[in-house]
């Protein structure tokens, strides 16, 4: 790292957190999991409020709380897909 060519030197001081330019921001969660999973969530939701059935119902609710924690997952946000799975209500 290079750091920044300032106009006049030594206003910042020594060891200013702004000498360096951040790192490139890169998104992990593009591609393909993010639209299989925002094309499934709505059916799955879809699914445990149409359905009849208790099994099926309690299987779509399953399946629209784990497809959200994997967006987290994927968004980084680890801690927030953790609790999405561990608040879970037991059927």
């Amino acid at each position: 790292m290079t750091p920044i060519k300032w106009q006049k030197k030594g206003v910042l001081g020594a060891f200013s957190p702004f000498q360096y330019l951040p790192p490139p921001y890169r998104p992990t969660h593009a591609g393909r999991p993010v639209y299989f999973l925002r094309s499934t969530d709505p059916r799955a939701a879809l699914l445990l409020v149409l359905s009849r059935n208790a099994v099926t119902s309690a299987m779509g609710m399953i399946l629209a709380l784990v497809g959200v924690a994997a967006e987290f997952f994927l968004l980084d946000a680890y801690f927030l897909g953790v609790l999405q799975v561990s608040s879970t209500p037991a059927p």
